[in-house]
């Protein structure tokens, strides 16, 4: 099971949970395909739909809720490549 992008959260048996979260969400058209796609958590898919928290174009994770926190870029494997075009939506 993929693990969330952005945090290290697990379920109480020590698993890993993650959902498939639109970056440009099929609501305002966009595409459904991995190139649109983060592996989220249900705690920071929430955040993320509700802006929460974005991503910068260089992957950067913008935390609005608690900006002061440190600052690290979305974990993705390489063979996930994102288009950062939706990232601007």
């Amino acid at each position: 099971m993929p693990s969330c992008a952005i945090s290290k959260f697990k379920l109480p048996s020590g698993n890993n949970y993650a959902e498939a979260c639109h970056i440009n969400s099929l609501s305002c058209n966009g595409p459904d395909n991995l190139a649109n796609v983060l592996c989220l958590c249900p705690n920071c898919h929430i955040q993320f739909d509700r802006g929460a928290i974005y991503l910068d174009n260089d992957l950067t994770i913008i935390n609005r809720v608690q900006p002061a926190s440190e600052m690290k870029r979305v974990s993705i494997i390489a063979e996930h490549k994102i288009n950062c075009e939706f990232l601007e939506h």
